[in-house]
């Protein structure tokens, strides 16, 4: 399902600790869903269960980006725990907190 086909999108704001599941979803793979916990959101997108942050977006505005595309969007749901973000920088995951 493409964002252009639907005309939505969802962004998974991951916790800490949940590396495993970033490195997924950045490489290439046939089902980046097989074992992972997901429920259908507006549309039917895939929303992640265990993810720190869920905004599930409709489309308001696209820009071409040259190699790809820059998509703007209207929250229509959130979705949120308590915890600390995933962060990577520099090639590293990294604790929030750390100096």
């Amino acid at each position: 399902m493409a964002i252009n086909d639907t005309g939505l999108f969802v962004v998974n704001i991951l916790a800490a600790g949940q590396d495993e599941i970033s490195e997924r979803f950045s490489l290439p793979a046939y089902d980046k869903f097989e074992g992972v916990s997901y429920h259908s959101g507006i549309g039917s997108i895939p929303v992640l269960d265990d993810a720190l942050v869920n905004l599930e977006c409709r489309i308001e505005n696209s820009f071409d980006g040259g190699d790809h595309s820059i998509f703007v969007g209207a929250v229509e749901s959130v979705s949120f725990t308590d915890g600390n973000p995933l962060v990577y920088f520099h090639g590293n995951y990294r604790d929030l907190l750390s100096s």
